[in-house]
C-alpha cells in the first residue's frame, strides 16, 4: 500500500499537508519540532476534556477574560474533527 492510500487525498495534497505541519512544528519549537508533533494528540485530548469545564466556569461566573481562548479552542477542535471526518 502506498503511504497516501487510506487518507482519501492525492499525493500532492498529502505532501503539502506534511510540509505545512512540519513548518508549524518548527515555529512552535525550532530546536525540537518532533517533540511538538509527538505532543499534539495529547494536547487535543486534553482540550477535549477541559473545554466543557472551562465553558461551564466562564458561563456560570460570567468571566469574560478567557472567553476568546475558549472560542479559539472550540474552533481548533472543530477543525480537527473536520479533518478526521
Amino acid at each position: 500500500m502506498k503511504p497516501t492510500e487510506g487518507f482519501g487525498l492525492d499525493e500532492k495534497t498529502l505532501n503539502k499537508l506534511i510540509v505545512t505541519a512540519v513548518k508549524n512544528c518548527k515555529k512552535i519549537n525550532p530546536t525540537n519540532p518532533q517533540a511538538v508533533a509527538e505532543a499534539l494528540p495529547e494536547i487535543v485530548n486534553t482540550l477535549r476534556l477541559i473545554l466543557p469545564l472551562a465553558k461551564g466556569y466562564v458561563n456560570s461566573n460570567k468571566v469574560g477574560s478567557n472567553e476568546q481562548y475558549i472560542i479559539e479552542a472550540e474552533q481548533a477542535l472543530n477543525k480537527v474533527k473536520g479533518e478526521r471526518g
